[in-house]
């Protein structure tokens, strides 16, 4: 190099622009450092950030189960919560080394894939990924109860017509069925649907039929279905007024009413057994100028007993019901009526098949008072 560029280079002032040209870089590089150290984390789903560390107990859950949440790099004596799909299902509170344990329930409308974000405080978040499985399916199944009804006037006419053929009361054979229903939880309501199938005697529509009565007008019936174990509440059938036919006369008829359906409430734990049994029902009888009211009380009874089964409900098996007249192995053997009185049965007419019997008496008080008035 030529002595008057070396001599140029060692000039106090060149050595001096050097010397803050080096401070200059030193000092961009110390911010740059520092800078570095305080840049925040943004937000990030799918990933841990901030220290927030933690671990759930399980993460193959239920609908419904509790699980653990554990973890650490919470604020200290912060709280720390989890939530899925935005919604709070745990919470805790940290340490004062920002360590954490706490419980949290899966939602029941959880399934599937679902993100647990565990919030540490301080913007720190942890997501882990759960899988939900779906809740088990149960159902209460078809049921059976059966009752022998015995049944009075409702009224003092109806009553001094059985009184005087010398009968005090009559027994109908009553069956109910109910469709399966999903089975509701503890507190819930629970949807009842009921059909009603009253069984006539053989006897009671043989004499009928031979006193010329043929169909039997039905209305007014109230048939109630009462939850005495396991729920609370009733359900009561009103069925329209229909028409019974008799058949040929010869045989036990049978006929529907309903089907009806109501809610009760739950109160059974699951795997209880819930309990119906039919109540007091009541009915009417119509002919020309006369009405026979009747109430039947329930005897003999089998109630209806229901318990949790797991699995889809199955198919409905009750239907809208036409009423028709079906012939049945007769319920009563021989000539004996089924009766609280002592009277032969081929000397009255039981039940429903009193329209003959009021016909007559109707008839009777006609012509009575005809006499009277000529």
């Amino acid at each position: 190099m030529p002595a008057n560029e070396r001599s140029r280079n060692d000039h106090p002032f060149v050595l001096g622009v050097r010397r803050r040209r080096h401070r200059v870089f030193l000092l961009v590089a110390v911010l740059a450092m520092l800078g570095s150290w305080f840049v925040l984390p943004g937000p990030a789903h799918g990933q841990s950030y901030g220290g927030c560390q933690a671990t759930v107990s399980s993460t193959d859950v239920s609908a419904g189960q509790t699980i653990t949440v554990t973890g650490s790099g919470a604020v200290a004596d912060g709280t720390v919560t989890a939530s899925i799909d935005g919604s709070e299902v745990g919470s805790g509170t940290a340490d004062g080394a920002g360590n954490f344990s706490f419980a949290a329930t899966i939602p029941d409308t959880a399934s599937g894939s679902e993100t647990l974000s565990v919030d540490c405080g301080g913007g720190a978040v942890e997501d882990i990924t759960l899988t939900v499985a779906a809740p088990p399916q149960r159902f209460l199944p078809a049921g059976t109860a059966t009752a022998t009804y015995t049944c009075v006037g409702a009224d003092t006419l109806t009553q001094n017509v059985l009184n005087s053929i010398g009968l005090s009361s009559f027994d109908v054979g009553a069956k109910i069925t109910s469709d399966p229903v999903a089975s509701p939880d503890p507190g819930d309501p629970l949807t009842m649907t009921f059909l009603w199938q009253f069984t006539l005697p053989a006897s009671l529509v043989s004499i009928s039929f031979d006193l010329g009565n043929t169909e039997l007008p039905l209305s007014n019936g109230v048939d109630p279905m009462i939850a005495t174990t396991g729920a609370t509440g009733s359900v009561i059938g009103n069925a329209a007024p229909h028409t019974v036919s008799l058949g040929n006369g010869t045989s036990a008829v049978t006929y529907t009413e309903g089907p009806f359906t109501g809610t009760v409430t739950r109160t059974a734990a699951i795997g209880d057994p819930i309990v119906f049994t039919p109540g007091t029902t009541t009915n009417s009888v119509t002919i020309p100028g006369l009405t026979l009211n009747f109430t039947c009380d329930p005897g003999d009874i089998t109630p209806m007993t229901l318990t949790d089964q797991e699995g889809p409900v199955p198919p409905t098996t009750t239907t809208s019901t036409t009423v028709v007249a079906t012939t049945t192995t007769p319920a009563v053997a021989g000539n004996a009526l089924p009766r609280t009185g002592g009277v032969d049965g081929r000397l009255i007419i039981l039940g429903l098949g009193l329209i003959g019997v009021g016909c007559l008496t109707w008839t009777a008080a006609r012509l009575g008072r005809g006499r009277a008035a000529r």
